[in-house]
């Protein structure tokens, strides 16, 4: 929740964000989620569901305190890495507006808008990056 708002939403929009926001522990026994914490606190987090040869990324959060610190590159390559080792050739991600210069600085490319489930109208991005193929690293 601090994530999201601190690109500046309101509080009625973040509370329309609310119940899409919160994860549950049958959501974390069925997907992969990570956490990258340094020695005293949690920094960011992911989740990644695969399904076939296709991992969609979930949840992807960085704390506001470690925005611009390399965090989000870091869990983007152990993201792009568990995709990887879990037979992914795509991953792909519906992303807040303001995250997606993020996931094009990492490589994926803008596919289509898509419908938010929180905000009726609100278009959300679409993007797409390749997952490295181990045999080519």
């Amino acid at each position: 929740m601090r994530a999201k708002a601190s690109w500046g939403y309101d509080k009625e929009d973040m509370a329309a964000f609310a119940p899409s926001l919160l994860v549950n522990g049958e959501y974390v026994a069925a997907n992969e989620v990570w956490v990258g914490h340094d020695s005293t606190e949690r920094q960011g987090w992911y989740a990644i569901e695969v399904t076939d040869d296709r991992a969609e990324l979930e949840y992807f959060w960085v704390a506001p305190e470690a925005q611009g610190k390399g965090v989000g590159r870091a869990l983007w390559r152990h993201a792009m890495a568990r995709a990887q080792a879990l037979g992914a050739r795509v991953m792909g991600v519906q992303a807040d507006p303001f995250a997606q210069p993020f996931y094009e600085r990492m490589g994926a490319t803008f596919q289509r808008d898509t419908e938010s489930d929180a905000l009726p109208g609100r278009k959300l991005p679409y993007l797409e990056a390749a997952v490295p193929d181990p045999d080519q690293e």
